[in-house]
Protein backbone atom coordinates (compact mmCIF):
# COMPACT_ATOMS: atom_id res chain seq x y z
CA UNK A 1 0.00 0.00 0.00
CA UNK A 2 0.82 3.33 -0.62
CA UNK A 3 2.63 5.40 2.21
CA UNK A 4 1.34 9.14 0.68
CA UNK A 5 5.11 10.38 -1.14
CA UNK A 6 3.13 11.70 -4.31
CA UNK A 7 0.40 13.26 -1.67
CA UNK A 8 2.96 14.76 0.13
CA UNK A 9 4.48 16.89 -2.35
CA UNK A 10 1.24 17.41 -4.63
CA UNK A 11 0.21 19.01 -0.92
CA UNK A 12 3.40 21.16 -0.75
CA UNK A 13 2.49 22.44 -4.61
CA UNK A 14 -0.86 22.65 -4.14
CA UNK A 15 -2.25 20.68 -7.06
CA UNK A 16 -2.92 16.90 -7.91
CA UNK A 17 -0.04 16.97 -10.42
CA UNK A 18 1.60 13.73 -9.14
CA UNK A 19 -0.51 10.52 -9.45
CA UNK A 20 -1.19 8.96 -6.25
CA UNK A 21 -3.26 5.97 -5.52
CA UNK A 22 -3.89 3.48 -3.00
CA UNK A 23 -1.23 1.01 -3.96
CA UNK A 24 1.90 2.11 -4.53
CA UNK A 25 2.32 4.37 -7.63
CA UNK A 26 6.07 5.90 -8.37
CA UNK A 27 7.98 3.85 -10.08
CA UNK A 28 10.84 6.31 -11.44
CA UNK A 29 12.51 9.29 -10.02
CA UNK A 30 10.42 12.33 -10.36
CA UNK A 31 12.11 16.20 -10.28
CA UNK A 32 10.10 18.72 -10.53
CA UNK A 33 12.35 22.18 -10.48
CA UNK A 34 10.64 26.33 -9.68
CA UNK A 35 11.44 28.39 -12.16
CA UNK A 36 9.15 31.62 -11.17
CA UNK A 37 9.53 32.58 -14.89
CA UNK A 38 7.82 29.84 -16.10
CA UNK A 39 4.61 30.38 -17.49
CA UNK A 40 3.19 26.72 -17.32
CA UNK A 41 4.75 23.09 -16.43
CA UNK A 42 6.76 21.76 -18.68
CA UNK A 43 8.22 18.04 -18.73
CA UNK A 44 10.47 15.42 -20.09
CA UNK A 45 10.73 11.85 -19.89
CA UNK A 46 13.79 9.71 -20.16
CA UNK A 47 15.43 6.18 -20.77
CA UNK A 48 17.53 3.97 -18.39
CA UNK A 49 20.45 4.77 -20.76
CA UNK A 50 19.64 8.20 -20.72
CA UNK A 51 18.18 9.03 -24.06
CA UNK A 52 15.02 11.51 -24.43
CA UNK A 53 11.69 9.27 -24.76
CA UNK A 54 8.76 12.25 -24.66
CA UNK A 55 8.37 15.76 -23.57
CA UNK A 56 5.59 17.79 -22.92
CA UNK A 57 4.84 21.78 -22.79
CA UNK A 58 1.78 22.55 -20.03
CA UNK A 59 1.78 18.95 -19.25
CA UNK A 60 -1.23 17.29 -17.38
CA UNK A 61 -1.51 15.00 -14.63
CA UNK A 62 -2.50 11.92 -16.89
CA UNK A 63 0.68 12.36 -19.20
CA UNK A 64 2.73 11.91 -15.89
CA UNK A 65 0.81 8.87 -14.91
CA UNK A 66 1.07 7.35 -18.44
CA UNK A 67 4.61 7.98 -18.34
CA UNK A 68 5.33 7.02 -14.47
CA UNK A 69 3.50 3.70 -15.99
CA UNK A 70 6.02 2.75 -18.65
CA UNK A 71 9.12 0.51 -17.71
CA UNK A 72 11.16 2.35 -20.08
CA UNK A 73 10.97 5.41 -18.15
CA UNK A 74 13.84 6.19 -16.11
CA UNK A 75 12.80 9.59 -14.48
CA UNK A 76 10.66 12.47 -15.30
CA UNK A 77 11.80 16.03 -14.90
CA UNK A 78 9.01 18.94 -14.55
CA UNK A 79 9.44 22.88 -14.50
CA UNK A 80 7.45 25.19 -13.61
CA UNK A 81 6.62 27.58 -11.32
CA UNK A 82 5.84 25.72 -8.58
CA UNK A 83 3.03 27.48 -6.07
CA UNK A 84 4.92 25.46 -2.62
CA UNK A 85 3.49 26.50 0.43
CA UNK A 86 6.82 27.59 1.83
CA UNK A 87 7.86 30.63 -0.91
CA UNK A 88 9.63 27.95 -2.85
CA UNK A 89 13.41 29.76 -3.96
CA UNK A 90 14.33 29.97 -7.49
CA UNK A 91 15.92 26.52 -8.26
CA UNK A 92 14.43 24.40 -5.99
CA UNK A 93 13.74 21.12 -6.52
CA UNK A 94 11.81 18.20 -4.90
CA UNK A 95 12.59 14.62 -6.19
CA UNK A 96 10.18 11.62 -5.76
CA UNK A 97 12.02 8.32 -5.79
CA UNK A 98 10.14 4.93 -5.54
CA UNK A 99 9.09 3.76 -2.20
CA UNK A 100 9.27 0.25 -0.67
CA UNK A 101 6.48 -1.46 -1.89
CA UNK A 102 8.35 -1.26 -5.05
CA UNK A 103 11.14 -2.66 -3.56
CA UNK A 104 10.06 -6.67 -5.35
CA UNK A 105 11.92 -4.65 -8.46
CA UNK A 106 15.35 -3.93 -8.10
CA UNK A 107 15.26 -1.20 -10.24
CA UNK A 108 13.33 0.53 -8.20
CA UNK A 109 15.38 -0.03 -5.38
CA UNK A 110 18.42 1.15 -7.32
CA UNK A 111 17.12 3.80 -8.48
CA UNK A 112 16.44 5.54 -4.81
CA UNK A 113 19.86 4.65 -4.01
CA UNK A 114 21.53 6.23 -6.97
CA UNK A 115 19.10 9.39 -6.05
CA UNK A 116 20.80 9.66 -2.34
CA UNK A 117 24.81 9.35 -3.97
CA UNK A 118 23.95 11.64 -7.03
CA UNK A 119 21.65 14.53 -6.10
CA UNK A 120 22.91 16.96 -4.47
CA UNK A 121 20.21 17.27 -1.75
CA UNK A 122 19.97 19.22 1.33
CA UNK A 123 16.85 17.56 3.20
CA UNK A 124 15.02 14.05 2.90
CA UNK A 125 11.61 13.54 3.84
CA UNK A 126 10.63 9.78 4.14
CA UNK A 127 7.35 8.86 4.15
CA UNK A 128 6.01 6.36 6.63
CA UNK A 129 2.25 4.74 6.28
CA UNK A 130 0.90 5.10 9.92
CA UNK A 131 -1.47 1.71 9.16
CA UNK A 132 1.10 -0.01 8.32
CA UNK A 133 4.61 0.66 10.25
CA UNK A 134 7.18 -2.09 9.79
CA UNK A 135 6.74 -3.54 7.40
CA UNK A 136 9.44 -5.95 5.82
CA UNK A 137 10.21 -4.04 2.76
CA UNK A 138 10.01 -0.29 4.80
CA UNK A 139 12.66 -2.04 7.06
CA UNK A 140 14.81 -2.74 4.25
CA UNK A 141 14.62 0.34 2.53
CA UNK A 142 15.35 2.16 5.50
CA UNK A 143 18.15 0.13 6.33
CA UNK A 144 19.49 0.45 2.78
CA UNK A 145 18.77 4.62 2.99
CA UNK A 146 20.26 4.96 6.59
CA UNK A 147 23.21 3.19 5.54
CA UNK A 148 23.87 5.44 2.26
CA UNK A 149 23.00 8.63 4.21
CA UNK A 150 25.45 7.84 6.28
CA UNK A 151 28.16 7.52 3.85
CA UNK A 152 27.45 11.02 2.42
CA UNK A 153 30.46 14.01 2.86
CA UNK A 154 28.03 16.60 2.73
CA UNK A 155 24.90 18.03 5.36
CA UNK A 156 21.61 17.04 5.53
CA UNK A 157 18.55 16.62 7.50
CA UNK A 158 15.93 13.75 7.59
CA UNK A 159 12.73 14.67 8.50
CA UNK A 160 10.00 11.76 9.30
CA UNK A 161 6.51 12.03 8.31
CA UNK A 162 4.09 9.44 9.39
CA UNK A 163 1.33 10.06 7.32
CA UNK A 164 -2.61 8.47 6.72
CA UNK A 165 -2.58 9.04 10.66
CA UNK A 166 -6.62 10.11 10.14
CA UNK A 167 -6.95 6.33 8.93
CA UNK A 168 -6.24 5.21 12.90
CA UNK A 169 -9.44 3.91 14.82
CA UNK A 170 -9.20 5.62 18.08
CA UNK A 171 -12.07 3.21 19.11
CA UNK A 172 -10.08 0.34 18.45
CA UNK A 173 -7.47 1.21 20.53
CA UNK A 174 -5.05 2.76 17.40
CA UNK A 175 -3.98 6.10 19.63
CA UNK A 176 -2.18 8.64 17.64
CA UNK A 177 1.09 9.64 20.32
CA UNK A 178 1.10 5.66 20.65
CA UNK A 179 1.81 5.29 17.10
CA UNK A 180 3.91 8.13 16.84
CA UNK A 181 5.82 6.86 19.68
CA UNK A 182 5.95 2.94 18.07
CA UNK A 183 7.14 4.96 15.47
CA UNK A 184 9.94 6.40 17.29
CA UNK A 185 11.05 3.29 18.80
CA UNK A 186 11.26 1.47 15.18
CA UNK A 187 13.64 4.55 13.76
CA UNK A 188 16.08 4.45 16.62
CA UNK A 189 16.21 0.47 16.64
CA UNK A 190 17.18 0.85 12.72
CA UNK A 191 19.69 3.28 13.69
CA UNK A 192 17.87 7.11 13.68
CA UNK A 193 19.75 9.44 16.41
CA UNK A 194 16.17 11.17 17.86
CA UNK A 195 14.23 10.97 14.83
CA UNK A 196 12.02 14.07 14.05
CA UNK A 197 8.76 12.77 12.97
CA UNK A 198 5.39 14.68 11.92
CA UNK A 199 2.20 12.91 12.10
CA UNK A 200 0.31 14.20 8.80
CA UNK A 201 -2.64 14.00 6.64
CA UNK A 202 -1.23 15.25 3.47
CA UNK A 203 -4.93 14.51 1.78
CA UNK A 204 -6.35 17.15 4.07
CA UNK A 205 -3.37 19.61 3.77
CA UNK A 206 -3.52 19.37 -0.43
CA UNK A 207 -7.74 19.59 -0.30
CA UNK A 208 -7.64 22.64 1.92
CA UNK A 209 -4.47 24.39 -0.23
CA UNK A 210 -6.39 23.27 -3.65
CA UNK A 211 -10.20 24.91 -1.91
CA UNK A 212 -7.76 28.25 -1.27
CA UNK A 213 -6.66 28.70 -4.37
CA UNK A 214 -10.01 27.80 -6.08
CA UNK A 215 -9.44 24.36 -7.88
CA UNK A 216 -12.14 22.28 -7.58
CA UNK A 217 -12.65 19.01 -5.50
CA UNK A 218 -13.78 15.72 -6.76
CA UNK A 219 -16.84 14.11 -5.59
CA UNK A 220 -14.57 11.49 -3.61
CA UNK A 221 -12.32 13.97 -2.37
CA UNK A 222 -15.36 16.66 -1.35
CA UNK A 223 -16.21 13.52 0.85
CA UNK A 224 -12.63 13.19 2.59
CA UNK A 225 -12.38 16.76 3.33
CA UNK A 226 -15.84 16.61 5.26
CA UNK A 227 -14.29 13.76 7.21
CA UNK A 228 -10.72 15.38 7.59
CA UNK A 229 -12.76 18.97 9.04
CA UNK A 230 -14.88 17.18 11.24
CA UNK A 231 -12.11 15.16 12.52
CA UNK A 232 -9.94 18.99 13.22
CA UNK A 233 -12.86 19.89 14.80
CA UNK A 234 -12.77 17.31 17.66
CA UNK A 235 -9.11 18.01 18.53
CA UNK A 236 -7.13 20.72 16.61
CA UNK A 237 -3.71 20.08 18.38
CA UNK A 238 -4.00 16.74 18.51
CA UNK A 239 -1.27 15.63 15.59
CA UNK A 240 0.96 18.58 16.86
CA UNK A 241 0.53 17.23 20.62
CA UNK A 242 1.76 13.82 19.14
CA UNK A 243 4.19 14.95 16.93
CA UNK A 244 8.25 14.53 17.60
CA UNK A 245 9.35 17.95 15.73
CA UNK A 246 12.00 20.78 17.53
CA UNK A 247 10.57 22.84 20.64
CA UNK A 248 10.49 26.34 18.53
CA UNK A 249 8.62 24.23 15.62
CA UNK A 250 6.13 23.03 18.00
CA UNK A 251 5.48 26.69 19.23
CA UNK A 252 5.59 28.22 16.17
CA UNK A 253 2.54 26.30 14.71
CA UNK A 254 0.57 26.62 18.07
CA UNK A 255 1.56 30.73 17.49
CA UNK A 256 0.34 30.57 13.68
CA UNK A 257 -3.07 28.49 14.38
CA UNK A 258 -3.73 31.08 17.58
CA UNK A 259 -3.23 34.38 15.31
CA UNK A 260 -4.98 32.23 12.52
CA UNK A 261 -8.06 31.64 15.23
CA UNK A 262 -8.05 35.36 15.56
CA UNK A 263 -8.76 36.96 12.39
CA UNK A 264 -12.48 36.36 11.48
CA UNK A 265 -12.84 39.78 11.49
CA UNK A 266 -10.37 40.24 8.68
CA UNK A 267 -10.37 36.88 6.57
CA UNK A 268 -13.55 35.52 5.66
CA UNK A 269 -14.44 32.51 8.27
CA UNK A 270 -14.56 29.78 5.89
CA UNK A 271 -10.89 30.59 4.63
CA UNK A 272 -9.58 31.18 8.25
CA UNK A 273 -10.50 27.26 8.78
CA UNK A 274 -9.02 26.32 5.60
CA UNK A 275 -5.66 27.82 6.82
CA UNK A 276 -6.30 26.27 10.28
CA UNK A 277 -6.79 22.99 8.76
CA UNK A 278 -3.57 23.13 6.75
CA UNK A 279 -1.53 23.55 10.18
CA UNK A 280 -3.83 20.96 11.59
CA UNK A 281 -2.62 18.34 9.28
CA UNK A 282 1.15 18.72 9.77
CA UNK A 283 1.69 21.05 6.89
CA UNK A 284 2.15 23.77 8.74
CA UNK A 285 5.19 21.76 10.99
CA UNK A 286 6.66 20.67 7.74
CA UNK A 287 7.06 24.64 5.93
CA UNK A 288 8.45 25.58 9.42
CA UNK A 289 11.70 23.02 9.07
CA UNK A 290 11.87 23.90 5.55
CA UNK A 291 11.83 27.39 6.42
CA UNK A 292 14.70 26.60 9.29
CA UNK A 293 16.35 24.59 7.03
CA UNK A 294 16.69 27.22 4.55
CA UNK A 295 17.56 30.31 7.08
CA UNK A 296 20.53 27.73 7.82
CA UNK A 297 21.68 26.79 4.57
CA UNK A 298 22.03 30.89 3.52
CA UNK A 299 23.92 31.25 7.33
CA UNK A 300 26.60 29.30 6.17
CA UNK A 301 26.89 30.37 2.88
CA UNK A 302 29.66 33.13 1.52
CA UNK A 303 28.12 36.88 1.52
CA UNK A 304 28.21 36.81 -2.17
CA UNK A 305 26.48 33.52 -2.36
CA UNK A 306 24.09 34.53 0.17
CA UNK A 307 22.76 38.06 -1.65
CA UNK A 308 22.76 35.90 -4.85
CA UNK A 309 20.45 33.77 -3.09
CA UNK A 310 17.98 36.03 -1.51
CA UNK A 311 17.61 37.88 -4.56
CA UNK A 312 16.63 35.18 -6.32
CA UNK A 313 14.25 33.36 -3.83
Amino acid sequence: MSAGKSSFINALIGDDLLHAANEATTACITTLSHDDQSKSTSACCYAYNGDLLDSVVNVQAEQLKTWNSDDRVKNIALQGNLSTYCRPAQGLALHDTPGPNNSQDPRHAQLTIDAIQNIPFDMVFYILNATQLGTRDDRTLLTTVKNELAQLQRPHEVIFILNKVDQLDCEKGESLTKHVEQAFAYLVDIGFTNPTIVPMIANAALYARKKLIGKPLSRKQRLEFANFRDIYLQDSSALLNASRVPDVISKNVKKYMQITSRKTTDTPADKSELYLLMAYSGLAAVVLIINRQRAALLQAQPRKEKAKHKVSA
